[in-house]
């Protein structure tokens, strides 16, 4: 994540993006947040790990819609922290669905792209977990027909 300060005539806002999602065991344990760069006083990188990618049955058309565009995402879902009103990683997900979800209760939302490990991974989950359900036609009502009266 990259934290930046955009400031105007007399004002000045921390403004967030994410820039990746690293794959990896040894990254650490827990929910754990570190700097890892610092340019002056307007621009920071920070490294958080110790987030696992949830992935669940019931969300299976989302993943394969996801993996299925030019460019596949995975969504960070952020927060502002109640000890420092910082903006911090809640968690991170494959599901589109998830993610506008988080959009509509003033959660911050970031994609970013899809890494090869995890795509690799979900493509594999998808495959073995998705059975598409057959559409059914709905039938139509012809509203000019009057009720009985």
């Amino acid at each position: 994540m990259r934290r930046r300060v955009v400031s105007g005539r007399g004002w000045c806002v921390p403004s967030w993006d994410a820039l990746a999602v690293v794959v990896g065991e040894g990254l650490g344990s827990g929910q754990v947040s570190r700097q890892l760069l610092r340019d002056g006083a307007d621009e920071q990188q920070y490294l958080w790990s110790g987030y696992r990618l949830r992935l669940f049955r019931d969300a299976c058309e989302s993943y394969w819609c996801n993996l299925t565009v030019e460019k596949p995402r995975i969504f960070v879902v952020c927060r502002l922290s109640e000890e420092d009103g910082e903006l911090e990683p809640f968690v991170i997900t494959a599901d589109q669905d998830e993610a506008g979800s988080a959009v509509e209760t003033d959660d911050q939302v970031f994609a970013v792209d899809m890494p090869p490990q995890i795509y690799q991974h979900l493509e594999r989950y998808v495959v073995e977990n998705y059975e598409p359900q057959q559409r059914k036609k709905r039938k139509r009502k012809n509203w000019s027909e009057r009720p009985p009266s």
